[in-house]
Parts: structure tokens; sequence; C-alpha cells
């Protein structure tokens, strides 16, 4: 498909793959996760990033696939976060991962303790456009996942003023661009770590 306006600078995305991708799971006090739902719900994305030097790191942690993966992702995502145990985990609260809201909310049990829960509203121009500007910038460093960069070269500006969000209709499953923008957004947003000495 020939994007009239994409999003994200297809080439400079592909100049971020790397075939050495950094091991997220040595520094998990940096990590962030979204979570993110395709418009018709029959596709989900958990993508992992850690600011490190300057540049995000990302990974995809899990994607899920086929009408009725709901059910799959709502059995699968606590355990998911449980092994990865990041800082935060986001999710966008006024787009189709609101589905998930229940879920996603506190309640006994979840989240896993030292895993702050992100509902990520408000500017979510600023979310998108913060990932665009990063991979621009170089600043962005990915495995070359084959569903990543479908997502990320399916997504389209959807203007708002002279801001624009990723358009989520009439361009196929996008989640995974959403999902990795809110995780960049939270793993740039967290607070300092606390020393051990500090948290006590």
């Amino acid at each position: 498909m020939s994007l009239l306006d994409p999003a994200i600078d297809p080439d400079r995305w592909t100049n971020g793959g790397t075939d050495k991708p950094l091991d997220l799971a040595a520094i998990r006090s940096r990590v962030a996760l979204c979570v993110d739902v395709s418009l018709d719900g029959s596709h989900a994305s958990l993508v992992a990033a850690a600011v490190v030097d300057d540049r995000v790191h990302v990974e995809v942690v899990a994607a899920w696939d086929g009408y009725g993966c709901m059910k799959q992702v709502r059995a699968e995502l606590p355990e998911f976060v449980r092994r990865v145990n990041p800082r935060a985990i986001g999710w966008f609260p006024g787009g189709p991962a609101a589905s998930l809201a229940a879920d996603l909310r506190e309640h006994r049990g979840w989240p896993p303790r030292g895993v702050v829960l992100e509902e990520i509203k408000g500017d979510v121009t600023a979310v998108c456009m913060g990932l665009a500007e990063r991979v621009v910038a170089g600043a962005v460093v990915h495995p070359r996942d084959p569903m990543l960069t479908a997502h990320i070269n399916s997504a389209q500006k959807l203007r708002r003023g002279d801001a624009y969000i990723y358009a989520r209709r009439g361009t196929g499953a996008i989640d995974g661009a959403y999902a990795l923008a809110g995780a960049v957004h939270l793993a740039r947003t967290l607070p300092a770590a606390l020393s051990p000495l500090t948290a006590l």
C-alpha cells in the first residue's frame, strides 16, 4: 500500500534496525510496556522500550492475531507483565484498548509489585509525533520485527490542526505503532529510579 502521508519516515525506521538488540531484561528498572489493540479487535501488541544513552531501545514482547484474540490477551497479558517486570505499563484509554480498561486498572493481585499503571491520555498527538521525531533523529533502535515494521509502515497521519495522530481507519492494523509510541513515551518520561538506600 502506498501511503499518501506516512506518519513515520520508513527509511529512517529501516535505518534504526539492528541485528544485535539490547537485552532489555538486564535493565528492567528502565523498561516501560504499552499494550494496544487494533480498531476491529483482531490484533493486539505489547511493546517494551527503555532509554539507554539517549537512544530508545524497543522490542515486541507479544502479539496476538485473529478475531476473538482479546480473550487470549486477557489471559496472557498478566504473565507477560510479570515476566518482564517493567517500571510501568500503559495503554490509550481513548482508543480500542479501552476494551481492556477493566482488566488493566488496579485490582486484587494486579499490577505486580513495583509496576505502575499509566493511562496515556491527554495530548496523544505529542505521543505520536514524539515517536516520529525520535525515529527521524535516529534515536529509536529496534530488532527489525516484521509485524512492528508493517504497522509502522502502515501508519498515516490523521491531522488535528498543525499536529497529528496515527489514522486507524483505512490503514489496516497499526496497534503495533501505537503500542510502540506509548512505550517510547513512557520510557522517556519515567522518573529517575530510586537508589536502594533512598527507597528504604
